[in-house]
């Protein structure tokens, strides 16, 4: 781990999201059981200048959420 951050995404480790949301039950049962909910896409994948491959989805608290992998 570098001793201070860099634009590198490999130096992440690892996160853990806060959803803060008004109905705890309905925003657990559409994350456990996503097939079929109609995530609400934000984009399509992209490359981006950071070399990962991401897109986002909002979920039904208008919370973005982005997916990512690394390009090889």
């Amino acid at each position: 781990m570098p001793d201070r951050p860099t634009s590198n995404p490999r130096q992440f480790i690892q996160g853990a999201p806060v959803l803060h949301v008004a109905d705890v039950t309905a925003t657990a049962a559409y994350y456990r059981e996503l097939v079929g909910r109609g995530a609400e896409k934000i984009g399509e994948p992209e490359n981006r200048p950071y070399d990962i491959r991401e897109f986002s989805v909002e979920d039904p608290n208008g919370i973005e959420l982005v997916f990512g992998q690394d390009i090889d």
